[in-house]
């Protein structure tokens, strides 16, 4: 962890914002949150688009082919957004019932205290090396080398100011920011971006700065802090302090306080001088707390050997066995008398780590009413201010917690303050489902549990619905919902204008991306079963037992009105059920032993499948094979359009005759891929490769285009919606003429 990480995660000189700004709005789980930041297209805003990608591979038959052009040329990137997915790299920033986070991967986004659904989430990188701070309805976050501000309710962006250099840190106080960079420090006016003052420095600065009433300070490479006038910017004052300080100032009671090594030292806020010095027995491991009544500041021993028993037992049992690559530290925390550094009183506190991972770096700390929150690397500890009791211990899954609402959290958990009982709770991984693209709106879902209908031009978020588990397969559309499943095994539908859940159904295992076709939505799982459910209500109209390992994985719909069948099948077993009762039509069972199988596809009374190390083509009537030809293993769907098939297997993608599978061409790419085709190109996404287009009557790659995309495309008009690594959505079209 590089130096600015380790002071970003330390939240130094934020300080606690609890109770600041007003009281926040609590709209329901599933309301309309906000527009949220925008990015505008390499030429200006895109004009509203109509796509028609409603559900896996496009249409009920999977075929994975529309009439839109796609981009024909080397595209360009429109916008991207980020999901919430991801760990956070920063501490939050709290205010007005709001958590801000700043994500590992650069994206800033806003959960509602009460319940911690997504209020908004940025589509522009910010610095993950700087907290946000926040102050009433305003967030300020670094991104390169300027500063944004953006509304804490809705996201929208307020202003943006330019930076001589990038921000060392953050803080708030009185309706202004102070930006400290390494060669000056500057007052902004917080609802405007614009500056009050600035002043250079005579050396960098290495902390974020504290802010008071009356004085600004910041901590320099020298090992000494220096004064301004918080009004005017007007230099006060400069101190030695000793070595080079590590975490940011805090003001109160009319001194400056700053832990250097193993002293927590005293300044005179008017003059700088020493009025005190306070030795502790471990360095100093986080910003210090001020209150009306004490100091409190926390110390870390990273050093205290292996552990041989849990940490936090107050048993009398025989202590418990922990892995033997666990070690061990110690913390403490310390409340001081303002006036002359006494102890009032310390708790230590003993908390183990994984070797690999290595100690906490510091031991943050918030204070909220009654309560000294400690962040330990995981845990979070609260103790009574006032007696250092141990109030809770619950584990939050982050590292520096704050507190809005009577809710704390480090961004990943919500806990209530008065107990430490878990609120809300987010996972951290960084998966997103394959988009649908209906109309102007973009639906995607994300293992942060969430599914997202994002504006298709911009990228704002329209509205964000809470589900009980990740989402990794592509939402159906109809003209009024949205029906997406979890790997919890809940089929939701949701209303597609504001995400008002209508109803949910238990398909009892691991939910495969829904199928739609009259009136009915079409669900394959792992259990095995394929369910049949009224697109309506939600009701069960029948459910088909299938015996196969994997169970019933893929779905494929014939839309024929009057032989409508459902086509499933995984590891070498493919059959046919009639839509109207779930009665078997037909079966085919694969001879080989060891079986590699794709999703199926329906084009033209013949079901397409790759099944072992072929490519196979079925009667659907029927079940009789049409064809076969070798094409290599392959998990992934082939494709079609005007009578051909393209498929990819063996790092190669081919084409070939829709009615008797003869060959056209093969090109080697390197890679297997996931294919879409459009008007004019055939799109292919693969891990080694990034994005392809060829020329779908040739196989001639046309371009290429490098971006970590994880998930088949969605095509609507003249662009391409993609899923990729840490949970962002891409959006490419043609570059400007």
């Amino acid at each position: 962890m590089d130096r600015r990480r380790y002071l970003a995660l330390c939240a130094a000189g934020v300080g606690s914002l609890a109770g600041c700004g007003t009281e926040s709005q609590n709209a329901g789980t599933n309301t309309p949150t906000g527009t949220g930041p925008t990015t505008t297209s390499p030429s200006g805003e895109l004009a509203p688009l109509n796509g028609t990608w409603r559900e896996y591979q496009h249409d009920a038959g999977n075929t994975g082919a529309i009439d839109d052009p796609g981009p024909i040329h080397e595209p360009v990137e429109y916008w991207t957004r980020t999901t919430t997915a991801g760990a956070p790299a920063t501490a939050p920033a709290a205010a007005a019932g709001t958590f801000v986070v700043v994500t590992r991967s650069g994206t800033l986004y806003a959960r509602d205290a009460e319940d911690g659904r997504v209020l908004w989430s940025g589509s522009q990188r910010v610095n993950t090396d700087v907290a946000p701070v926040a102050m009433a309805e305003t967030v300020v976050a670094a991104a390169d080398q300027k500063l944004l501000g953006i509304g804490g309710q809705t996201g929208e962006r307020r202003w943006t100011l330019p930076l001589e250099d990038p921000a060392v840190g953050l803080a708030v106080a009185d309706g202004r920011v102070v930006v400290a960079t390494e060669s000056r420090i500057r007052a902004i006016l917080l609802g405007e971006g614009t500056t009050a003052w600035r002043q250079p420095l005579d050396e960098p600065a290495v902390t974020p700065p504290g802010v008071g009433e009356d004085v600004v300070t910041v901590g320099l490479a020298s090992g000494s802090v220096i004064a301004f006038a918080a009004q005017t910017g007007r230099r006060k004052w400069r101190a030695s302090v000793g070595p080079e300080p590590t975490f940011a100032p805090a003001l109160g009671h009319g001194n400056v306080y700053l832990g250097v090594g193993t002293r927590l030292v005293a300044l005179a806020a008017d003059g700088g001088d020493r009025q005190w010095q306070r030795q502790t027995d471990a360095p100093v491991a986080a910003s210090p707390e001020v209150t009306l009544d004490a100091v409190y500041v926390t110390t870390l021993t990273d050093d205290a050997g292996p552990r041989t028993e849990t940490p936090r037992s107050e048993s009398t049992d025989t202590p418990t066995a922990v892995p033997t690559d666990t070690e061990r530290f110690t913390a403490a925390v310390l409340s001081l008398a303002p006036a002359d550094g006494s102890v009032e009183w310390r708790t230590g506190i003993t908390e183990t780590y994984n070797f690999t991972s290595g100690p906490p770096r510091q031991i943050p700390l918030v204070v909220a009413d009654d309560d000294v929150v400690v962040g330990l690397g995981g845990p979070l500890h609260a103790y009574d201010a006032t007696t250092g009791d141990r109030r809770w211990a619950t584990d939050s899954g982050g590292v520096t917690p704050a507190v809005t609402d009577g809710v704390v959290s480090t961004g990943v958990t919500g806990l209530d303050l008065v107990d430490g009982s878990v609120r809300w709770r987010f996972g951290t991984t960084e998966n997103v489902s394959p988009p649908a693209v209906v109309g102007n709106t973009v639906f995607v879902g994300s293992d942060d549990n969430y599914l997202y209908a994002l504006a298709a031009n911009t990228g704002a978020i329209r509205w964000s619905a809470r589900t009980d588990g990740h989402i990794r397969t592509t939402p159906a559309v109809d003209e009024d919902t949205v029906y997406v499943g979890t790997m919890e095994g809940t089929l939701y539908a949701f209303d597609v204008s504001d995400g008002t859940e209508r109803w949910t159904f238990d398909v009892g295992g691991q939910v495969q991306s829904p199928t739609l076709h009259g009136g009915t939505v079409y669900v394959g799982n792992f259990s095995p079963t394929l369910t049949a459910v009224d697109a309506a209500d939600g009701t069960e109209a029948w459910r088909a037992d299938v015996e196969q390992a994997g169970g019933t994985r893929f779905i494929a719909l014939k839309t024929a009105a009057d032989d409508a069948a459902v086509y499933t099948g995984a590891n070498g077993d493919l059959r046919a059920f009639d839509v109207s009762d779930g009665s078997e039509l037909w079966q085919v069972t694969s001879t080989e032993q060891r079986v590699v199988q794709s999703p199926p596809i329906l084009v033209d009374g013949t079901v397409l499948v790759h099944m072992g190390s072929s490519l196979r083509a079925f009667d659907s009537a029927e079940g009789t094979e049409q064809w076969a030809t070798p094409t290599g293993e392959s998990n992934r769907p082939p494709v079609a359009r005007e009578g051909t098939v393209y498929t990819s297997g063996d790092d190669t993608v081919y084409a070939f005759d829709a009615s008797d599978g003869t060959g056209r061409w093969q090109t080697a790419v390197g890679g297997d891929l996931l294919l879409v085709i459009g008007d004019e190109m055939l799109y292919g996404i693969g891990y080694e490769t990034g994005l392809l287009a060829l020329d779908p009557s040739d196989g001639t790659i046309s371009w290429t285009y490098d971006a970590p995309l994880t998930t088949p495309p969605a095509i609507a008009d003249d662009y391409l919606f993609a899923g990729g690594e840490s949970g962002t959505v891409y959006v490419l079209g043609p570059a400007p003429q």
